[in-house]
């Protein structure tokens, strides 16, 4: 009868360690997912948030758009975001264009040449053929180098 009961009392112990050892390993498995999903670094970046220009980018952004920074900084703040080549910097480059001043109109396309983005392609292309603009050569060879630097044809019609 002794042994009976202790057979019984190894059986009920060792039932609630497997279930003990079933939950460990449950948890175990999952741990990897919980932990990535509470972590924002482990995640993939968004869209959005990959084409979001850099904080060093966003300063010189700034700096480019306020046409009441003198020219000469602005120039300058073009020239940093060409070093850096951020696809994220194009949409508001692109809204600085067409310039009247001349030289700074070519550090944008030069900018945009080097970041190589078909995103600013129909823009780009639209001041080529525009009746409107009336390009100076400088301009209009920088406009073509930036197009075909973009991906595109400066002398195909759509």
């Amino acid at each position: 009868m002794r042994y009976l009961t202790f057979i019984v009392r190894f059986a009920r112990s060792w039932g609630v360690l497997l279930v003990a050892l079933r939950f460990l390993l449950v948890a175990l498995c999952a741990l990897p997912f919980m932990t990535s999903c509470a972590r924002n670094d482990r995640m993939p970046p968004s869209i959005a948030e990959q084409n979001k220009p850099s904080p060093e980018a966003e300063q010189w952004l700034t700096i480019a758009e306020d046409e009441g920074k003198d020219l000469q900084d602005r120039i300058k703040a073009v020239q940093h975001l060409e070093r850096l080549k951020e696809e994220g910097t194009v949409p508001r480059l692109v809204k600085l264009l067409p310039n009247s001043e001349g030289y700074f109109t070519l550090r944008i396309l030069a900018a945009l040449g080097e970041i190589k983005s078909p995103e600013a392609l129909p823009i780009l292309e639209k001041m080529y053929h525009d009746k409107d603009h009336d390009l100076i050569g400088q301009v209009r060879s920088a406009l073509s180098s930036a197009i075909r630097e973009c991906g595109g044809d400066p002398h195909a019609r759509r």
